[in-house]
């Protein structure tokens, strides 16, 4: 990164939380934190962050340009075609390759709104009058509409979004093997590192929890009794919040069973292994902790964790990727198979169950996105047995 080019770090707020400032040459933009402030108020904390990321982008782009972006948007004037054209250029490709159609779409809607709040503010502190007023409506409109165009040409000749992939009986088999403490393919050397991995994944596949839901569990969230459960939570206190990876609950509270054989496991855990992580005065009430200072894990140390068990095994041979997103899809088609299987629920409990389960709105189209796989094999379950009684 060149001397003084745009940046986003995180900041702590009073509360515990955090939230993304985007600071040029070393100073917060103010024209960008009001936009964080305001936008804050309408989407979710991963969202606000993927946003702000998507904006240091223009940024960036004009300060390779010796352009000020605040200087530009403050005339008030339309984007014109070259600049939306580049922009876009800039906007559609990550590390050289041209970005998926669902991040485009996210930088569509993020600039899209960081432009419309830039001409309201820089408007509203003109006082125009009501003919100008029109007019700085006008381009703001034609600066949106200029961009999205090209992003859009650009979105449909992008690769479709990859869907996470489910894991099979096979590959879900070749995990156990893989997290097992015993394993040698297992790739982590220390036993505690590895019996709070194998405890980390079990919870994934049990829970179908997201990441920033896994690393912000509590002790007091698992219960190992007669029928033990995992309870995730909608809000949480300030202490989750210490590590500036953006954690947030991005979810609606719910409280999950879990298997006796997990129950046993994580009591080990708890008893032995996890006493490994902790370290003098520097106690933390989260269920999973890292080996660096004894807190909680951040989302990116549950990837490096994924990555590495991707590594090995079966897995290293390449054409499956174990990931976050493939891993909570694979809970949540093993949950739906199960439930289709007691064949006890209708279509509509059904629905609420897995949107339950999921932590997902009531009637949510992630239900039959994430349990895509175990729909298909129920329709052609049902035409197979259709077509078997025609042909008797």
């Amino acid at each position: 990164m060149l001397p003084g080019e745009p940046r986003v770090r995180r900041l702590r707020n009073r509360d515990g939380s955090s939230r993304p400032v985007l600071l040029v040459g070393e100073m917060p933009s103010v024209l960008s934190a009001l936009w964080v402030q305001d936008l804050a108020l309408q989407v979710r904390p991963n969202t606000l962050d993927a946003y702000a990321r998507d904006v240091l982008i223009v940024y960036r782009w004009a300060y390779q340009r010796d352009l000020c972006l605040e200087t530009r948007l403050g005339t008030l004037r339309a984007l014109n075609g070259p600049e939306c054209r580049d922009i876009a250029s800039t906007l559609t490709s990550v590390a050289n390759v041209m970005a998926s159609q669902s991040t485009i779409e996210r930088r569509i809607a993020s600039i899209s709104s960081f432009i419309n709040f830039s001409f309201d503010l820089f408007s509203e502190l003109a006082c125009l009058s009501p003919e100008l007023q029109l007019q700085c409506d006008r381009n703001k409109a034609l600066s949106v509409r200029r961009l999205a165009k090209h992003m859009k040409f650009a979105k449909n000749n992008a690769a479709p979004t990859i869907p996470s992939q489910v894991l099979n009986g096979v590959q879900q088999a070749a995990l156990q093997d893989i997290i097992s403490p015993e394993s040698d393919l297992n790739p982590f050397k220390k036993r505690h590192v590895r019996v709070r991995n194998q405890c980390l994944v079990q919870v994934m596949l049990e829970t179908g929890v997201r990441r920033a839901e896994l690393v912000l569990l509590e002790l007091a969230d698992v219960y190992l009794g007669a029928s033990p459960t995992i309870r995730i939570r909608s809000s949480i206190n300030a202490g989750a919040r210490c590590r500036r990876d953006g954690a947030s609950p991005k979810t609606r509270s719910r409280t999950v069973p879990i298997t006796s054989k997990l129950a046993r496991r994580l009591s080990g855990y708890l008893e032995r292994e996890r006493l490994e992580f902790t370290q003098r005065n520097r106690l933390s009430v989260h269920l999973f902790l890292s080996e660096l200072d004894g807190q909680r894990l951040s989302v990116t140390a549950v990837n490096h964790v994924l990555r590495k068990l991707g590594s090995a095994g079966v897995f290293a041979k390449g054409g499956t990727r174990l990931h976050p997103h493939g891993i909570r899809s694979t809970s949540a088609t093993e949950a739906r198979r199960l439930m289709d299987a007691a064949g006890k629920a209708s279509h509509s409990e059904l629905e609420e169950s897995l949107s339950y389960f999921g932590g997902w709105a009531p009637g949510s189209r992630m239900v039959r996105r994430y349990t895509r796989e175990a729909v298909s094999e129920k329709v052609g379950r049902l035409l197979r047995e259709e077509r078997r009684n025609n042909d008797e």
